[in-house]
């Protein structure tokens, strides 16, 4: 295989083919591929472009094929949709400029754009404002939005309705929607993983340890130490297994329904771990 290839497994019988379209082959983008995100069998990632402005793309993993869902243009802004621009809006003010995209999620199958100051859906070809203010740490669990708002405050955004709701007990540093629970890292607790039912506000201590980063998907947890090492938690189970030790990293994320961790190294190549049972 060539260097920096992505690949795609089978989850069969374990084979490996290269996609017949690699994002990484460019080498200005391959520094600048940020948010890789598995959603159904396609992947998506940002990068900017020469304007230092998101592009967000995706990779069918069954065809290879390639497209740009979301561009952002220096002198306005257009909504791809198949490489088809469905919307455009005039050039950026100063206002808008200090508000571009930082990330992006999918909920209820809607593209969610995370702006800094604000979260967005775009809708039938149309981006409506969910949220105004400063807010961090996003997450989704498919239905709803999780974040914390400028006074630290957990908040659940309904994208459907644009109905926010807070929850004041709870003060949490890198909260993770996880089915009906958020995880997140108790400060008060030297960053232990913490567990909040988001139908009761209940809290509970998972376990115990100083974390700097964790992932949640399917039935899996991976957990990043002080030392930047990643630990897995199995289904089930209250013991944690050293999965991956470098810290020749620069960001991660797990699939849990193909079992597998995929590691975004420093330069720019992907590197895939099987996730045992």
């Amino acid at each position: 295989y060539k260097q920096n290839e992505m690949m795609v497994q089978e989850k069969t019988y374990g084979r490996k083919h290269p996609l017949l379209d690699n994002p990484l082959e460019s080498a200005e983008q391959k520094m600048n591929i940020s948010h890789i995100k598995a959603y159904h069998n396609t992947i998506f990632f940002m990068y900017l472009n020469s304007d230092n402005l998101p592009i967000i793309q995706s990779i069918n993993l069954d065809t290879g094929e390639r497209e740009t869902i979301f561009e952002e243009i220096a002198y306005g802004k257009e909504v791809m949709v198949f490489d088809v621009p469905v919307w455009q809006r005039p050039g950026l003010t100063f206002d808008q400029v200090s508000n571009l995209v930082e990330n992006f999620i999918f909920v209820n199958n809607e593209l969610i754009l995370l702006r800094s100051e604000s979260i967005t859906v775009v809708r039938n070809g149309i981006e409506e404002i969910l949220y105004e203010g400063l807010y961090w740490s996003v997450s989704a669990n498919g239905v709803n939005v999780f974040f914390v708002d400028s006074e630290r405050i957990l908040c659940r955004l309904d994208p459907t309705t644009g109905t926010v709701s807070r929850f004041p007990n709870c003060m949490p540093t890198l909260p993770k929607a996880y089915g009906d629970n958020v995880l997140y890292l108790d400060a008060q607790t030297e960053n232990a993983l913490m567990a909040m039912d988001t139908t009761t506000s209940k809290c509970k201590m998972m376990f115990a340890g100083k974390w700097n980063d964790f992932q949640c998907s399917g039935n899996y947890i991976v957990l990043e130490d002080s030392r930047g090492a990643l630990w897995l938690a199995k289904p089930n189970s209250t013991e944690l297994y050293l999965l991956y030790e470098e810290t020749n990293y620069r960001d991660y994320l797990v699939n849990g329904e193909n079992h597998t961790l995929v590691i975004l190294l420093k330069d720019g190549t992907l590197k895939y771990i099987t996730i045992s049972q």
